[in-house]
């Protein structure tokens, strides 16, 4: 039995290459690990502003469609953009884990950061992080955690509970697979009384009640699961860390520390995060904290990477899957997304 922390980036770009920029590579570390990028400059004099790309989940390096993607938007309106590999991933060291906490992401994030501000053609106080997907939740927390951050890019996540996410995905997994709405709703009240139970290890009694009751309705075969639910012993097992470590995680008590400007965007057609729900949990926290500059929009027919969906809402796919797709596709964003983007940033970090 495996558990994926999703591959969420669904962004793809072309990766362009531009004669305008100029790529120096670099080495930093984080706590011990080498880790390898590539910073893009623009034309002409500095010191610059930069945008430090978050990876989303998965198993990413900076030639990534996605990353390459930043480098286009970004780097001809007169932003320098540092992309680098995933830890474990590409030339990066350390060991790739889908299951890592996001204080060890996070941490890489402001080693980043660092070795941006070392930079003399670095203008270290124009220093903007930008997540998309997984680097939704991990640009907010590198952010809290370092004062050197002028400002946050959070595309497709961020705004609800890691727990709550899964459960969005695995919900249009079946939906896929053909249950209904309703037995959806079904499985996905179950699915979250028993990961909670995965999360802590308590509750087991009343989880294994729900579950057995679960068991005699049709929509639980249907939903893929048989026998018996774990013991409290099974849970202790290594394959439940995806509980432990990952799906713990809740964005408010972060969001409602940031102080540094910052903008949320989201799809209507995002399978990937429910984005209704991603939406209200930034304005909550925005009206609960310390924002000021704080920017959040929902983009009509977009996807999870504010992509244009030709299909309508494409299936979900997790793991090889989703990382083979993700390799493949040539997205495109909506109408609009890339300018007021841009248009943003340039707002407020571009002299």
């Amino acid at each position: 039995m495996r558990f994926f922390a999703l591959a969420l980036s669904l962004l793809g770009a072309l990766a362009f290459s531009s004669p305008i920029d100029k790529a120096v590579d670099l080495k930093f570390t984080s706590a011990g690990i080498t880790l390898v990028g590539t910073l893009y400059e623009p034309d002409g004099p500095g010191p610059y502003p930069v945008i430090v790309s978050v990876q989303g989940s998965g198993p990413v390096v900076r030639s990534s469609s996605f990353y390459q993607a930043d480098r286009r938007m970004f780097v001809p309106h007169g932003f320098a953009v540092f992309l680098w590999d995933k830890r474990g991933c590409g030339a990066s060291g350390g060991q790739f884990n889908d299951t890592e906490a996001f204080s060890v992401l996070a941490s890489d994030v402001v080693a980043a950061v660092g070795a941006m501000k070392s930079r003399p053609e670095i203008d270290p106080k124009r220093i903007v992080v930008k997540g998309l997907s997984q680097g939704a939740w991990i640009a907010p927390l590198a952010a809290t955690l370092c004062p050197d951050i002028s400002g946050v890019i959070c595309i497709g996540g961020g705004g609800v509970s890691v727990l709550d996410q899964m459960i969005y995905i695995r919900g249009q997994m079946l939906l896929d697979s053909g249950l209904t709405f309703d037995e959806v709703q079904h499985v996905n009240g179950l699915r979250r009384k028993v990961w909670q139970y995965y999360q802590t290890g308590k509750g087991y009694d009343e989880a294994k009640a729900d579950w057995q009751a679960a068991s005699k309705e049709p929509w639980f075969a249907k939903a893929g699961w048989k026998g018996d639910l774990a013991t409290p012993e099974d849970v202790k097992d290594p394959q439940y860390d995806f509980f432990r470590n990952y799906t713990t995680y809740d964005p408010a008590p972060v969001l409602s520390r940031l102080h540094v400007p910052v903008i949320a965007l989201f799809g209507t057609l995002d399978r990937f995060g429910p984005p209704a729900e991603s939406v209200a949990g930034w304005q909550s926290a925005i009206e609960g904290g310390h924002l000021t500059d704080a920017t959040v929009r929902i983009f009509a027919n977009a996807g999870h990477a504010i992509n244009v969906m030709p299909n309508g809402f494409e299936k979900v796919l997790v793991g090889p899957e989703h990382e083979q797709k993700m390799k493949e596709m040539k997205v495109e964003f909506i109408p609009g997304f890339e300018d007021y983007l841009v248009g943003w940033v340039k707002a407020r970090f571009l002299r």
